[in-house]
């Protein structure tokens, strides 16, 4: 209302698609302003534990890696099922990993000290049957 526009010029001006003006427009002109203040995406509405809760929760698996141990998902995700009495999907674990900064890491495909030229001569003699 302070500044009218041709909708495509605020899509263009705001970054959004032509689409997402014309949604918001329409949700202005039917609910008023609160139907675009406070709209808040990606809140986490159902969820386990929270997330100071995962990170005391992942906090034991998190201190045996520097032993050298490895750690996977499946004994995480059985602690979590004994934690909150009821079985979870796989999936669950590893975006539970995803958001506390874990990620995958999978050994070298090659030994660092290696040589090439044993590797070639060991595949020049070894027989294909």
């Amino acid at each position: 209302m302070v500044d009218p526009r041709p909708a495509s010029e605020i899509a263009l001006h705001a970054g959004v698609s032509l689409s997402s003006v014309y949604d918001v427009v329409s949700r202005y002109n039917r609910f008023g302003p609160q139907a675009i203040e406070g709209h808040e995406h990606g809140i986490r509405r159902r969820c386990y534990l929270s997330r100071e809760e995962e990170a005391e929760f992942l906090k034991p698996f998190l201190e045996v890696a520097p032993t050298g141990e490895i750690c996977v998902g499946g004994p995480i995700k059985d602690a979590l099922e004994a934690l909150l009495d009821h079985a979870v999907h796989h999936s669950t674990v590893y975006r539970m990993l995803h958001r506390n900064g874990w990620r995958e890491i999978v050994p070298r495909p090659a030994l660092p000290e290696a040589k090439e030229e044993t590797q070639e001569a060991f595949k020049k003699t070894f027989r294909n049957s």
